[in-house]
């Protein structure tokens, strides 16, 4: 019985390796260039989130900030006025005094998309330059609501302590009708009462004088890193 042999030449075995080597190759590219096209996508995807919601912060920052500002300049004024006057005009004390905001307003920064390329690991899809920026913006970000609450319980401290001497009904009641206001330390700027108020509006105008400080470093943070956004997705 005749038995046929197969003989593989060196040739042939080489170009065999070659042709496998090459599939594979080609396999790999392939596979490398769809994922770095989705990588692409998906950081274009994530950058335009993130221009979003940088330009709407700083929106939300110039509101936050002309708000303290105006809380800064009424105050000041008020203390100018009384510092101007050995025996100041009542009427003219109590009139600052009404038109007060005691509202305290907090900012509140878009975070998430930073957050969710945290939790996704997709951080790394970012820019070094860029990644490194947003980390820091999000410490300043924590920085200052740490801040902010640290204010928040100061001035209601200082709200507590006004409240031991000043009825707060009538304080509330001489904002909106002045004429039915008669407790001692609203007529006697030398009450406890009134000093205490003064005190309040202390707290009040550190935390405008604080806060706008730390809102216009936010907010030039903001404005580099939406340069550096832009600038990279024009490169992509």
């Amino acid at each position: 019985m005749l038995r046929s042999k197969f003989k593989l030449s060196w040739t042939q075995a080489l170009a065999e390796i070659v042709l496998i080597f090459i599939g594979i190759t080609l396999a790999v590219t392939f596979n490398n260039w769809n994922e770095n096209r989705k990588n692409s996508s998906l950081r274009k995807a994530y950058y335009e989130r993130l221009l979003t919601e940088l330009k709407q912060d700083q929106l939300d920052l110039n509101d936050i900030t002309q708000y303290h500002l105006q809380r800064k300049k009424g105050i000041e004024s008020f203390f100018d006025y009384m510092d101007a006057f050995t025996r100041p005009d009542l009427d003219s004390v109590q009139s600052f005094i009404r038109n007060f905001s005691y509202h305290m307003s907090s900012y509140i920064p878009n975070e998430s998309t930073y957050e969710e390329l945290i939790a996704t690991g997709n951080i790394q899809l970012i820019d070094t330059e860029i990644r490194e920026k947003l980390i820091r913006l999000s410490r300043m970000h924590a920085y200052i609501a740490e801040t902010q609450s640290g204010f928040e319980v100061q001035y209601e401290d200082r709200r507590k302590q006004m409240a031991e001497v000043i009825d707060e009904a009538s304080f509330y009641k001489l904002r909106k009708n002045p004429a039915m206001a008669q407790t001692r330390w609203q007529r006697d700027l030398n009450s406890g009462g009134f000093r205490r108020y003064n005190n309040l509006l202390a707290i009040r105008l550190q935390i405008a004088n604080t806060m706008t400080n730390l809102f216009d470093a936010v907010d030039n943070r903001c404005e580099e890193l939406i340069g550096l956004i832009e600038a990279q997705i024009q490169e992509d």
